[in-house]
């Protein structure tokens, strides 16, 4: 490997860990102060899972999809907050 191979590997790393880090501080914001509903991949990641789960669990009813005329569904916080604490 030459030197500036290695350096371009870090970068890429550095640049991955980066990405990893800000999508950790948008979970945990999402977390603290959740909005009234959430997108899809926001109720993913407020869930801690992927979005098929979400809309396999969706689509069994175990949680509620709030459909508003478009293709994006939304989901309300308050209700996976309550489906979260019935799980456990």
């Amino acid at each position: 490997w030459s030197s500036s191979s290695c350096r371009s590997v870090t970068v890429g790393r550095e640049r991955q860990n980066e990405e990893e880090e800000r999508k950790h501080q948008r979970i945990m914001e999402l977390r603290r102060n959740p909005p009234v509903f959430l997108t899809l991949q926001e109720a993913a990641d407020f869930l801690v899972v992927s979005r098929d789960t979400v809309r396999r669990w969706a689509k069994a009813g175990r949680i509620r999809q709030y459909n508003r005329g478009t293709r994006n569904p939304l989901f309300a916080s308050a209700e996976l907050i309550a489906s979260i604490k019935e799980a456990r």
